[in-house]
């Protein structure tokens, strides 16, 4: 059985709470006596303990048959072809609805919520406190090293103390060494790290913050036992083991337990945020502007995705963000290879475009979400706004080494993300102590 790790700080700094957690197997407990100030206890409501409602939703799997991947080339369609005049036009829905397009045609629908949450949303007024909520989710690797610690700190006070972080993190991470520079080891360990040290890195930080602690992979059934909320959990659910279970798969379930910790947070302080913004605790991603509430709150009728590597989105398109394992599930089990194939050429002889059409994008698309960014593979870089301006990312891949104790050593990925010296002056205008980076190099074969 797997370690289970939950800590909510932000109940301890913000709040005056009373709780104790219960680990048995296959099941996890959390009661809590909540007295908040100025807002009144709530509880949450049965229906969101509600069993999952079996629709054509997006938490579950979608048949991915040829019909089904002309569905998810229609969705594309129209976020490539709606220019800023079709958007202005278009995109007219009421804050809790969010479009849903294809070819050229949009509605708006409060369906993608989740079963209780349609209900509950509209009750909560928005944060107040807490606009943000940023989810750094996926392994751990290099966010424990002082640089990234100090940088994360440095960047997160951008937003003015105007967010929480939840944060899903791995007491053992794998290294990424594949094409990075850094050289390939028969004797490769993963590195390890305590829940003590990963607590205190967050307390570094200096926000309100919320967290799960993962022991090994974040595997479907690992992921599943983090998880209170009924639907999601059976998204979750999985009779076997599937095709890429590991990797970024891992990363993607963790954002669902990040997830539902977000629903628990927004219940029982009785507000919801306004944006989210989703990154991984192993890169330095700069949006664009030094400003980076700017950009979260540029995006608000389409999900914004650079590769899979961050997402930006309004609340409202939460849950159709976060169930991505349900199309995960349909890609390994019951995908037409044929017609996916098909409409990836298609997409790269039509954008003179390269790679593979990415699973995170098809799930949006399938269901008529319209997206936008860059880095996006086979589809093109899509604009978001009707604006001048626009969401331009860059990121600096930190790479940690071999770590069982001590320090965290890190280096610069040799071959993806942003050059070295764009990433030192990054961290220079973000203020932090030159003593920190100066020594950063990119990673090569003798470390």
């Amino acid at each position: 059985m797997h370690s289970r790790g939950h800590c909510e700080p932000w109940l301890a700094k913000r709040l005056v709470i009373s709780a104790v957690a219960v680990a048995i197997p296959g099941l996890f407990l959390l009661s809590a006596a909540l007295v908040v100030r100025q807002t009144e206890v709530r509880r949450i409501p049965t229906a969101l303990q509600e069993p999952p409602r079996k629709l054509g939703l997006p938490w579950n799997p979608p048949l991915l048959d040829a019909k089904g991947i002309a569905q998810v080339e229609s969705g594309i369609n129209f976020s490539m072809d709606c220019n800023a005049s079709c958007r202005e036009k278009t995109f007219q829905c009421r804050e809790l609805e969010v479009p849903r397009c294809a070819g050229m045609d949009c509605n708006c629908s409060k369906d993608f919520l989740l079963p209780g949450e349609s209900a509950a949303l509209p009750a909560l007024p928005r944060h107040r406190h807490g606009r943000f909520a940023i989810i750094l989710a996926g392994m751990t690797r290099s966010f424990v090293s002082k640089l990234m610690n100090e940088y994360w700190r440095l960047f997160l006070a951008r937003f003015n103390r105007d967010l929480v972080l939840f944060a899903v993190l791995t007491t053992i991470s794998k290294q990424k060494v594949s094409l990075t520079g850094l050289p390939q080891r028969k004797d490769q360990v993963w590195s390890q790290f305590t829940i003590d040290e990963l607590r205190e890195c967050l307390e570094n930080l200096n926000v309100t913050w919320d967290a799960v602690f993962v022991e090994g992979s974040c595997t479907w059934q690992v992921a599943r036992g983090h998880i209170q909320n009924p639907t999601l959990r059976e998204m979750l659910a999985v009779e076997a083991k599937l095709p890429g279970e590991g990797g970024q798969n891992n990363q993607f379930r963790a954002q669902v337990i990040a997830f539902d910790r977000l629903l628990r947070y927004e219940w029982l302080t009785g507000h919801r945020f306004q944006h989210i913004l989703v990154l991984r605790p192993d890169f330095a991603p700069y949006l664009g502007h030094e400003d980076p509430a700017v950009v979260v709150t540029s995006v608000n009728n389409s999900v914004f995705f650079y590769n899979d590597l961050i997402t930006i989105c309004a609340r409202k398109f939460a849950t159709s963000v976060f169930t991505l394992p349900a199309t995960i599930r349909s890609f390994h089990t019951a995908r037409d290879k044929d017609a996916w194939q098909s409409l990836t050429w298609k997409l790269r002889n039509r954008s003179k475009t390269h790679f593979a059409l990415m699973v995170p994008h098809a799930h949006l698309a399938f269901h008529g979400v319209p997206i936008c960014g860059g880095f996006l593979q086979a589809i093109p870089d899509i604009p978001c706004t009707q604006s001048n301006f626009e969401v331009h990312t860059t990121l600096g891949f930190v790479r940690d080494l071999w770590r069982v104790q001590g320090p965290q050593r890190v280096c610069v990925d040799r071959f993806r993300g942003a050059p070295l010296n764009f990433i030192k002056d990054y961290f220079r205008r973000l203020g932090m102590n030159e003593s920190l980076f100066q020594n950063l190099s990119l990673c090569h074969e003798d470390m």
